[in-house]
């Protein structure tokens, strides 16, 4: 996808204080469309004027549909995919800036909690 076509979505989420914060992101199962290309996302905190975080959405060794791949085993008995990263927040409104690079990514659930 081109970057006019990239999906995003932009949260606004209250905070008491400033810190840095763990975000975790759940994604509806699905696989690479092409073995060579992982779905990545971006993620930035907009208020703090945050560089965009590149976040793979599979580990770098994933593979879709090999039974001694625990990640992906866990992926199909959950049907969900988790990735964790950090991010810093400050007090007041923030706006979180989630794009997606790629198709084929369904955000289901995200969990923010202080370190």
């Amino acid at each position: 996808f081109s970057e006019d076509e990239r999906l995003s979505v932009v949260y606004r989420i209250g905070d008491c204080e400033d810190g840095e914060y763990r975000l975790t992101l759940f994604f509806a199962p699905s696989n690479p469309i092409h073995p060579d290309i992982v779905p990545e996302i971006l993620v930035r905190n907009r208020t703090v004027t945050q560089r965009w975080s590149r976040i793979s959405v599979f580990p770098e060794n994933y593979r879709a549909g090999d039974a001694k791949d625990l990640i992906w085993v866990n992926g199909v008995i959950t049907q969900q995919h988790k990735t964790v990263m950090r991010i810093q927040m400050q007090k007041g409104i923030n706006e979180l800036e989630i794009c997606f690079t790629d198709g084929i990514s369904v955000l289901e659930k995200m969990e923010l909690e202080r370190f």
